[in-house]
């Protein structure tokens, strides 16, 4: 679901990048609202199908880890646990592989309540 690139980096688009490490893909997981405004956005790292190898079996167990399966840009696995947070001029437009889908980002949305040990959604709302 490669799509047109967003103007800024949106909640749920995945992009390949360059980090000092090497190259990575990375799931935008903030805030359109947040990414909009400010001149970066937190990401998760994204480890493809191809590249789990033995990681496999331990990282599916994970409540904070997110398959993306063949309905997704890239197969492989979000590690909600694993966030950086990038300027967006490291963020280009072309980089752009598409978005995830709602089903992916309602995993999502639970694995950060696990990663970042947050109250369920229900209990936060005034």
């Amino acid at each position: 679901m490669r799509g047109q690139p967003p103007e800024w980096p949106a909640r749920g688009s995945v992009y390949a990048v360059e980090l000092p490490h090497g190259g990575e893909l990375v799931l935008v997981v903030s805030s359109d609202a947040r990414n909009q405004h400010w001149p970066s956005a937190v990401v998760a790292r994204i480890i493809t199908r191809e590249s789990l190898g033995e990681l496999e079996p331990i990282l599916l167990g994970q409540q904070t880890v997110v398959s993306l399966g063949d309905l997704e840009p890239v197969q492989g696995v979000a590690l909600l646990d694993f966030l950086y947070t990038l300027d967006q001029e490291d963020i280009p437009a072309t980089s752009f592989l598409g978005k995830v889908t709602a089903e992916a980002m309602q995993a999502v949305n639970g694995a950060l309540i696990s990663a970042l040990d947050l109250p369920p959604y229900e209990f936060i709302q005034e």
